[in-house]
């Protein structure tokens, strides 16, 4: 009866903590903190794996544009990599895909790879 005990209690220890691993980010938005006034990119997290990359703004031509990339991403801890395919593969022919810490405090991204933050909005 003991090692029943025993046995269920680390399945339980192991489920919570499992649960716990994953970030779920569902209904909430990030932007990416702009380096001028005509582009924007956002990413809108629709379930706990899936999301939207999304680029607008001015073109040097004056005309402007908007581009939503569908996503999957996947969470451990605060660890989140995402992974996008763009439709217009002419302008976006690789996957764009992008590493994140999630700050808690702050409730920032920080890009791991190219060094800048997300804020929620």
């Amino acid at each position: 009866m003991k090692k029943v005990i025993l046995v269920s209690c680390i399945l339980l220890i192991t489920t919570i903590s499992f649960c716990q691993s994953k970030l779920n980010l569902t209904g909430q938005t990030f932007e990416k903190e702009k380096t001028n006034d005509k582009n924007f990119v956002k990413i809108e997290f629709k379930s706990p794996n899936t999301a939207n990359y999304i680029m607008f703004g001015t073109l040097f031509s004056g005309s402007s544009y908007k581009d939503v990339c569908p996503c999957s991403y996947s969470s451990t801890g605060t660890t989140i990599k995402i992974k996008c395919l763009c439709d217009d593969k002419e302008i976006y022919p690789d996957p764009i895909e992008h590493n994140f810490t999630y700050d808690f405090k702050t409730n920032t991204l920080e890009d791991i790879d190219y060094n800048h933050i997300w804020k929620q909005k």
